[in-house]
């Protein structure tokens, strides 16, 4: 039986500190938010850092959360928002494509290497990043086209905040996602952490 710990690495998951998505709901969620989207949601802590912020503002916010584990996604749903338990590139192709209508969208994509990825959501993946012009490899990680595809399923004003690794700064496979991101947002706001 594997530990929690390598069931979460082999996941990818990686949870964000409350202090973390707390900064990043307050600068992504506004007034003007009405539908936001968490696509990795895990067990939650962004959402929970939603529902707040929606509170405060006195907002009544579409909140969409996706997790694949189900045993996540239970955890999740004690935020009272709608959680989708199902694979993000699915979901990305059977309720977003085409739609681009997310005011925000907040989280922190799974960290899993090419051979770690599973197949068939590997090339969902694929196939949409292929269809915007990028050329994944053997050596993509799954947070790439989780950041690419968030970014697209933006509505035309949307804010996007995640928590992406820096070797996006310093790898030859985030080379066209470096070249994307400099063109699609009008503004680029990064906050780099030691740890």
């Amino acid at each position: 039986m594997k530990s929690k710990k390598s069931f979460d690495k082999l996941r990818g998951g990686y949870y964000t500190p409350q202090a973390i998505t707390e900064f990043i709901c307050k600068w992504i969620i506004n007034k003007n938010t009405k539908n936001i989207l968490e696509p990795s949601c895990g067990d939650g802590n962004f959402l929970k850092a939603i529902v707040e912020r929606q509170e405060k503002l006195n907002l009544n916010l579409d909140i969409t959360g996706v997790e694949l584990c189900l045993d996540e996604a239970k955890k999740a749903m004690r935020y009272g928002t709608n959680v989708e338990c199902q694979d993000f590139f699915a979901f990305y192709r059977d309720k977003v494509i085409g739609k681009s209508n997310y005011d925000a969208i907040v989280g922190n994509p799974p960290f899993i290497r090419y051979q770690d990825f599973d197949e068939k959501s590997r090339d969902i993946a694929f196939f949409y990043m292929k269809e915007n012009g990028f050329h994944p490899t053997k050596l993509t990680n799954i947070w790439l086209p989780f950041l690419v595809l968030s970014c697209l399923a933006l509505s035309e004003n949307g804010r996007l905040g995640m928590v992406i690794p820096a070797e996006l700064f310093q790898v030859n496979y985030a080379g066209e996602t470096r070249e994307f991101l400099a063109r699609y947002f009008d503004r680029l706001t990064l906050i780099t952490f030691q740890k």
